[in-house]
This record gives structure tokens, sequence and C-alpha cells, in this order.
């Protein structure tokens, strides 16, 4: 490649990452509510992944809609998809996802791995969120819905912690920024890399999302918050560079 080129996108990498405080890391494949399904479901999957292609070519997801269509939608998500990346990220809001894939969320249920008896652990999780009373009939479903119809309460996003209100308030705010640049970060990489660095670097970022969180539910103040969130965003900077620089020195190779 030419050393023009390759010099021009480290400088581009860099401006991009600068700034970044700390990494998030999460493979994904993502499966996305259905219309007219009661509880949601995601399929997180990725291409260079032998054990999702595995997954694929057993029919899994297939076999999962026909056994439980009444009950359960479920959408399929290529981990370096921007699509994909948005819905992983969405859900890890609300819940801490498992890194790795095939990661198969099903309401607040995760399955994370290949397994051959994927269905009947898949089975089960959907038992249990039956029995969770998370998924409730929606007062205002119209006569002619189908009975299986239920809508999803959703849960509190707030942050829950030992610090004051106020102090939660500001670590909640700090923590959207780290998402939002996180977010500009990893469409840009998904831009100028292939897909395993693209889900590397979104694994880097959601681990150090995680780690932040909580820290934040931990800690007695903002300020005790900022000052390890600063201290997390750097090595997350660091970490991240390190991956994006070996990368493009194996381009130039």
């Amino acid at each position: 490649m030419n050393k023009k080129l390759i010099k021009w996108m480290w400088v581009l990498v860099l401006l991009l990452v600068g700034g970044m405080s700390e990494a998030v890391a999460a493979p994904f494949v993502v499966v996305s509510e259905a219309d007219g399904g009661p509880i949601p479901a995601y399929l997180f999957l990725s291409d260079t992944c032998p054990w999702c292609r595995k997954l694929k070519q057993e029919g899994f997801a297939a076999q999962f809609r026909s056994k439980y269509a009444e009950d359960v939608t479920l959408k399929e998500y290529e981990v370096s998809t921007a699509e994909g990346q948005k819905k992983y990220r969405e859900l890890s809001r609300t819940m801490e996802l498992p890194s790795g894939v095939p990661l198969l969320v099903i309401g607040k249920t995760t399955i994370s791995g290949y397994s051959a008896d994927m269905l009947t652990l898949a089975g089960q999780a959907v038992q249990k969120e039956r029995k969770s009373g998370r998924y409730k009939k929606s007062a205002s479903a119209k006569k002619d819905e189908p009975a299986g119809f239920i809508s999803i309460t959703m849960e509190d996003e707030e942050l829950k912690g030992v610090a004051p209100a106020n102090d939660l308030k500001q670590m909640q705010a700090y923590l959207r920024k780290v998402e939002e640049k996180n977010e500009a970060l990893l469409t840009s990489t998904t831009q100028l890399f292939n897909s395993e660095v693209s889900r590397k670097v979104m694994s880097i970022a959601h681990t150090y999302e995680q780690k932040m969180k909580r820290w934040a539910s931990k800690s007695p103040s903002f300020e005790s918050f900022k000052q390890k969130a600063v201290q997390l965003e750097a090595e997350q900077q660091k970490e991240v560079d390190g991956l994006l620089r070996l990368s493009i020195d194996q381009i130039h190779k």
C-alpha cells in the first residue's frame, strides 16, 4: 500500500481516537423486536466466528422462530455493522452483556457461546422470561389482537448508587458523553477497518464502559467517580490506539 496513504490513515485514526477515555469491548450480534412479538430476543453473530457459522448452518434461528413464534421475536445482527453495534450498545445500557459471539439475548437472559443444545437452552430462557412477570398484556391492547400480544415495560435506566442524587445525575451525564464518544469512534473504525478490527474496538469500549458504570455505582461522590473515570478513559485510549496502530502496521506489511 502507498506509504503516504498509510501515513494519512494513521493521522486520521489518531484524530478519531484522541480525546477518547475508556475502552468499550463487546462482540455483538443482536436480535431486535419483531412486530407482534411479546419477548424481544437478540442474536449477535460474526462472519469471522466459526461457531457462529456453525450455528447458522444448523438453522438455529429458523428453528427457534418456528418453535417460539407466539412468545418471542428474534432478529440477527452482524457485529461489524453499524446497526448491530447500535443495538448491542442499547442493550448494554440496561443490562451487563458478556463479551464474545455467538451471543443470544432473550428478554433479560443471556446465552453466551456455542452449544449443541442451544435450542434447549433457548427454550429454558423463554420459560424463565415468561415466569419473570416482566412481560404483561397491555391494558390498551385491542380486542382483535392475538392473545399472545404483550407490551414490554421499560426498566428505569437511571443510575443507581450510593452518592447523593445530584452527583448521580452528573455521573450519568458523564457516562452518556463517554458512550457518544465511543459510538463516534466505532462508526469511524467500521468505515476504515475490517470487521475483525471493528469488533475488537467495540469489545474494548464495552468493557471499559462497564468498568466505569460499576465504579459509578459505588463512588461516594461525582469527584471521586470522575477521578477514576478519567483514568479509565486514558487506559481505553491507550488500548484502542495500540490495536489500531498494529492493524495499520499489518496493512503496510
